[in-house]
């Protein structure tokens, strides 16, 4: 494969979020199937983090997400089922000794 294994490549979802709002993990329904139109990653105070679009939204994930959605984003058949609206996220609550916490679990449609 040589060294170009190591160029950047980013991964354009063609999804117009114009008036797409922000919204943290927490503020979706809580087992609710969203399909997930894109995924990208974000660099913040605390690290990279993937921000989710799904239909009207643009949701915060966490710095503890990011290795998953850098798999997604480089597996080719994970990009095109997004594509194709093969794909969703469901956000489901745990609690740890920190107390209440949020994850995402991907889902076939």
């Amino acid at each position: 494969m040589g060294i170009s294994k190591f160029n950047k490549s980013s991964v354009y979802f063609d999804v117009n979020t114009e008036g797409f709002q922000f919204c943290k993990l927490k503020e979706l329904k809580e087992g609710q199937v969203y399909k997930l139109l894109g995924v990208f990653l974000r660099d913040g105070k605390y690290g990279t983090y993937p921000i989710y679009i799904v239909d009207g939204w643009l949701v915060d994930g966490t710095p503890s997400m990011t290795e998953a959605v850098k798999m997604i984003l480089a597996d080719s058949e994970a990009v095109a089922d997004i594509k194709a609206g093969k794909a969703g996220i469901k956000m489901r609550s745990y609690t740890n000794q920190f107390g209440k916490q949020y994850g995402i679990d991907y889902v076939d449609i």
